[in-house]
């Protein structure tokens, strides 16, 4: 290796986390602070995420240990520097825990044990520490990263920056927890950077600099107001700046090495039924010219056993060439997230006629494609066409194209469906997925806030298309149920004159007061010869998430991480999100309200036994959780959650309608009601429960009314 391709590496990075009490401050004691601080140690030190080396220097797990004092981790600083020189890297310095700034002064000090307050002698000037590490000989870069009190006192002035001994020749990003003189919270700023760093931001590059974090922190602190301050006076550094991160959401998909687990089984079951190669896969099939091989050798087959590995065989190489084409063609763009989205797509667009795409989150990106392809190519329903799994095929590549903004009916797209025989199917994939979104973005918003408890004399109406929301109406009604639902044909008719003629309205959002959310359900409700939700699906929502209240005003923003950590939950563990509150906690409505104060609420709340306090359990859960479940009737119970709650999870609330839809066929039907496949009893178990969902495009559309007063009666806009 020349001395030129070595100095074209990357630096190396190394990391050194500070995480100390000051026992001067035992009554402002930081819980969690060394979990916490160990936590973002991890992921910094993660090959995949922070990409970084542990700072090889004495006592670097004391220093972080919520117990060192001044001298042991100025040292400690003090070594990571030097040996971060002596290895040309770049240092992530990490400080978490109290500082303090005196007033006026752009001057901060980290309090380690034995520091005192107001006394700096005892304390680490951490903008000394800046200035000297950015101008050590030999350093890349530094990265500090500050979670304290005061914290953007220390951010480096000018002067400091291009007047020590590189003469400006460094490179440093600092983030700050909270301006100077102001407060920082809990380790909030520490959490949400772990949470960034393992989440990683969907539009950003490979590499994520300290200036998107900053943008996402003060989304998410907004009481904190945190600081960055990025500078590069290196014109030949390697990179375009330094970076906290690798963007976990734009890890590149692979292809995967042999057959996936679905074509295996799949495949297995085929030879099995043909006699003549009654034979394990693995032992058949090792690379594409055995599957090429066992099929033509199937082709001429004439019996039933025969036809099966034909199909399968056919099938699997299909799959394998739509794979090669999609991480050809899609490249960098193509992430696991992207996959994850397109089969939520595709997921929403099957009306029940498949059972959901699902797949296990440990699945690395490579594995999750081929998982996603085998799943809709083998286990299509619509059987007796010729080559079903080409249809299934076409809709993956076109949902994949969607989920990464790219033209599934480009030029690349139609040659190669073209040169495989798809040309029909992809461009009924791509005029199926038009109309299906045409369709799913044509929506009503019904509202009942004129209420000032339940009924009101008024219901507002919005036409929603896209995320446009140009049409609203107002239809004045009788304050009860009955005069409610005797006005709903009237807006529904409103609504459907202004939608083009193939185009239908399937879509309803009952807007309401707290009080109704219990004891009204609108599906059932009369729409001339049939009930509502017939046709339509209908969901509840909460008036306060539309016309936020002042003292509610960050309840939305934190809803959406609330979401995003459902999202997360189901992808980890393949369970439910949703947290239970029993029969005795859902009778102590002071208890639950000081758990949801004090943060413990979990991001989905299921109510287990409607008590003599539901209603007040209901309002004071609804500010805290988007998603809210209750038992169905009265005195309803739970007796334990829904089992398929998880699978159906991408589907919801949507899917609440068909439990509803089936449950009405249950009974009327009776004892002559067919017996329930998996999926159909999955989804009755749906139907004993009720619902108030609050979803990111719900939220999206809520946001779009912020500062907007309610329409009157009898007004339109």
């Amino acid at each position: 290796m020349t001395a030129a391709s070595v100095a074209a590496l990357p630096p190396a990075r190394h990391v050194l986390v500070v995480a100390t009490q000051c026992d001067a401050l035992a009554d402002k004691t930081l819980k969690d602070l060394v979990d916490v601080a160990d936590e973002l140690h991890r992921v910094l030190v993660d090959p995949d995420l922070g990409a970084c080396r542990d700072a090889d220097v004495p006592h670097a797990a004391l220093v972080r240990s919520g117990k060192a004092d001044r001298t042991t981790v100025d040292t400690a600083v003090r070594e990571a520097v030097v040996r971060a020189g002596e290895a040309r890297a770049v240092l992530v310095l990490a400080f978490l825990g109290h500082g303090q700034s005196p007033p006026g002064s752009p001057q901060l000090y980290y309090m380690a044990a034995n520091s005192l307050p107001d006394d700096p002698v005892m304390c680490l000037d951490v903008n000394g520490l800046i200035k000297d590490a950015v101008n050590h000989p030999n350093i890349a870069g530094l990265i500090v990263l500050l979670d304290t009190c005061q914290s953007g006192a220390a951010l480096p002035s000018a002067e400091a920056l291009v007047g020590g001994f590189r003469d400006g020749q460094t490179r440093v990003s600092v983030l700050a927890a909270a301006p100077a003189q102001e407060p920082a919270y809990d380790l909030d700023f520490s959490r949400r950077i772990v949470h960034h760093v393992r989440e990683g931001f969907r539009e950003a590059g490979e590499f994520v600099p300290v200036a998107r974090y900053r943008a996402a922190l003060a989304a998410d602190l907004p009481s904190q107001d945190p600081l960055s301050l990025e500078y590069d006076g290196v014109p030949t550094a390697v990179e375009e700046g330094l970076w906290l991160a690798k963007n976990s959401s734009r890890r590149p998909v692979a292809i995967a090495v042999g057959l996936g687990p679905i074509g295996a089984a799949q495949l297995g079951d085929a030879l099995r039924s043909w006699p003549q190669d009654g034979a394990d896969a693995t032992a058949c099939v090792e690379d594409l010219r055995d599957l090429t091989a066992l099929r033509d050798r199937a082709g001429a087959g004439h019996d039933i056993g025969a036809l099966r590995v034909y199909e399968v065989a056919d099938a699997l190489l299909l799959v394998r060439e739509t794979e090669l084409f999609l991480v050809m063609w899609a490249g960098q763009q193509l992430t696991s997230y992207d996959v994850r989205r397109a089969m939520t797509e595709l997921n929403a667009g099957s009306e029940g006629f498949r059972r959901p795409l699902t797949a296990p989150p440990e699945l690395t990106a490579g594995q999750l494609l081929r998982h996603f392809l085998e799943d809709a190519a083998l286990h299509d329903p619509h059987g007796g066409s010729r080559r079903p799994y080409a249809r299934a095929l076409a809709r993956c590549l076109v949902a994949v194209a969607h989920a990464c903004g790219l033209d599934a009916a480009g030029d690349e797209v139609l040659k190669w469906a073209d040169a495989h025989g798809l040309t029909v199917e992809l461009n009924d994939a791509v005029e199926r997925a038009r109309r299906l979104r045409e369709q799913a973005s044509a929506s009503l918003v019904i509202s009942l806030h004129a209420a000032l408890t339940d009924w009101p004399d008024s219901l507002t109406v919005w036409l929603r298309q896209g995320d446009k929301c140009s049409n609203a109406h107002s239809v004045a009604c009788t304050p009860s149920r009955e005069g409610v639902e005797s006005a709903l044909p009237e807006v529904l008719e409103w609504a459907e004159d202004l939608l083009p003629p193939d185009v239908r309205l399937t879509h309803i959002d009952m807007v309401v007061r707290a009080a109704l959310l219990p004891k009204w359900r609108p599906e059932e409700a009369e729409d001339g010869f049939y009930r509502l939700g017939v046709d339509r699906s209908v969901v509840l929502r909460w008036a306060d998430r539309l016309f936020v209240p002042r003292h509610f005003r960050s309840m939305n923003k934190r809803a959406r991480l609330h979401l995003e950590a459902c999202r997360k939950h189901v992808l980890d563990t393949g369970e439910s999100p949703v947290g239970w509150l029993n029969a005795a906690s859902s009778g102590d409505v002071a208890a639950v309200h000081e758990h949801c104060k004090a943060g413990l609420c979990p991001p989905a709340v299921g109510i287990g036994h409607r008590s003599g306090v539901f209603s007040d359990l209901l309002q004071t859960l609804l500010p805290y959780a988007p998603v809210l479940l209750w038992p169905d009737g009265d005195s309803g119970t739970v007796v334990e959650p829904p089992a398929g709650l998880a699978r159906l999870w991408e589907r919801l609330p949507a899917d609440f309608i068909r439990a509803q839809r089936l449950q009405w066929s249950a009974n009327l039907n009776g004892q002559y009601a067919p017996a329930p496949d998996q999926e159909s009893a999955e989804l009755m178990e749906l139907a004993a429960l009720r619902a108030a969902w609050h979803d990111l495009p719900w939220l999206d559309f809520c946001d779009s009314f912020r500062g907007r007063a309610p329409m009157s009666a009898g007004g339109t806009e």
